[in-house]
């Protein structure tokens, strides 16, 4: 999938596991971006996990920054020609996402677009 996901996180590992679960579960074909600012026993905590999902593509990269920094500074590690943020308690539907990538694909002059939102 022709898509990046720039995902900031802070020291919540409980969220960002139950996201690569699901994420590995759809078998997301995407590039994931997680730019982590945790505290330094909970990132390597975190890059173990990380390191355990081989059907994943993932950038983990360490920066202690704000949320908003976070996701400029993920921008130099995207490889894909698409790009979407997400929280890391946030799920993007892969059926959805292709959907989007479609609609830009024949809408050239778009550069922004957004699909349903499901909350519970």
């Amino acid at each position: 999938m022709d898509i990046s996901i720039i995902i900031p996180t802070k020291n919540r590992s409980k969220y960002l596991f139950k996201l690569l679960n699901y994420y590995e579960a759809v078998n997301f074909m995407g590039q994931l971006i997680i730019i982590d600012s945790s505290d330094k026993n909970i990132f390597i905590n975190n890059k173990n996990f990380i390191d355990s999902k081989k059907n994943l593509d993932i950038q983990h990269q360490f920066k202690d920054i704000n949320e908003l920094n976070a996701r400029k500074y993920a921008l130099k590690f995207i490889n894909k020609n698409y790009i979407a943020q997400s929280g890391d308690d946030d799920y993007y539907e892969p059926i959805g996402v292709q959907k989007i990538i479609n609609f830009f694909n024949i809408n050239l002059d778009y550069s922004c677009a957004s699909g349903y939102t499901y909350a519970t």
